[in-house]
């Protein structure tokens, strides 16, 4: 026998015990409405607040010349800075 039954009368007859969970209650529910109110719309938002940064963030150069033309641009700052703090 597993928990849902209590012997326990004269006649020595089963007798089914209530659950206080079972079915679902109304506060399952309410939580439900919780998370379809509350839930959804603030994720969309942040999913719309991280779609906006990265649609409007800069982007690099078109050309490849270009892109090349900054790399060695970033190169040759950051050799002159790497001397300079061996230097001093």
């Amino acid at each position: 026998m597993g928990g849902d039954a209590v012997k326990g009368s004269p006649e020595g007859q089963t007798q089914k015990v209530k659950h206080c969970n079972g079915g679902g209650s109304s506060y399952d529910e309410g939580m439900a409405i919780l998370v379809w109110t509350l839930g959804l719309p603030t994720v969309a938002t942040l999913v719309a607040i991280v779609w906006v940064h990265v649609a409007s963030r800069p982007r690099g150069p078109v050309e490849t010349h270009e892109s090349v033309a900054a790399h060695e641009k970033f190169k040759a700052a950051f050799a002159a800075t790497s001397t300079q703090r061996r230097a001093g």
